[in-house]
């Protein structure tokens, strides 16, 4: 593995390969050579924070422990984005960027209530997930589609407060929008071992949890285990634990793997 270094006059936030250049999401981009390249426009405050999406023309530019944002398509302002004033000072702004296995480019985020995701498309705004919902009262925050668009990872707290992760369906989520209003597809039990401190995506179907216990001093050392996802023996079924093994078909299962 190589390891090359930057140099930036400022701390970027939010970086994401687009092709051949890194992103910043506040507008700022590097080539491989390093070299920083203008932009039309950048934002500054009262943005302190930026996504963009990998599969396409999206980004977005937020209050990071604030209400308002901004999704933008290249240097197009799209439309305002908001989301609950709730608690919105201790917690990451709940906001995602992908495309679905369809292809629609959409935004993944909680304009209305703390406790309820949303799908909407990217581009008219139409809201994907309309419909009765009975949210349970968790926050959800540090919101990531894997990289096919099947799954929505949220790495969110419960109040008093806890770590929590949960993954959903999407394509679950646009014929039955309640689904996102329970506890997913990730059993709470298979990360019971800590508070979840973090998590991302390492391909479509497998993803990575950071764990620490309830104190403060614990999150210092996180401990890490690789939960087993063969079909019949997943968390899901009440199997063990595993240092490794194979994915299962997606006829069998649909639990994804997770490392706690």
């Amino acid at each position: 593995m190589t390891v090359e270094s930057i140099p930036v006059e400022a701390a970027p936030k939010a970086l994401v390969w687009q092709g051949d250049e890194l992103v910043s999401g506040c507008g700022r981009r590097w080539g491989r050579d390093g070299v920083e390249r203008k932009v039309v426009s950048a934002w500054s405050f009262p943005f302190d924070a930026g996504i963009t999406s990998v599969s396409g023309p999206y980004s977005a530019v937020y209050q990071e422990r604030g209400i308002e944002g901004v999704l933008l398509e290249r240097d197009r302002v799209v439309r305002e984005l908001n989301r609950s004033d709730y608690q919105a000072e201790n917690y990451d702004y709940p906001l995602a960027l992908g495309t679905l296995g369809d292809g629609r480019e959409v935004v993944v985020h909680c304009p209305d209530e703390y406790n309820m995701l949303e799908i909407e498309d990217a581009a008219s705004g139409e809201r994907l997930t309309a419909g009765r919902r009975e949210p349970r009262d968790v926050f959800h925050s540090r919101l990531s589609l894997s990289p096919n668009g099947q799954y929505l990872l949220a790495v969110g707290w419960f109040w008093h407060p806890f770590g929590v992760a949960m993954v959903y369906d999407t394509a679950l989520a646009l014929t039955d929008p309640a689904t996102l209003d329970g506890e997913g597809l990730l059993p709470t039990e298979a990360v019971m071992n800590g508070e979840v401190t973090a998590g991302c995506w390492l391909d479509g179907d497998r993803l990575v949890l950071a764990t620490g216990g309830e104190g403060g001093a614990a999150k210092m050392t996180p401990r890490f285990r690789l939960a087993t996802s063969v079909c019949g023996r997943c968390p899901r079924d009440g199997g063990s634990t595993a240092t490794r093994s194979p994915m299962p078909s997606r006829a069998s299962c649909s639990c994804p793997a997770a490392i706690t």
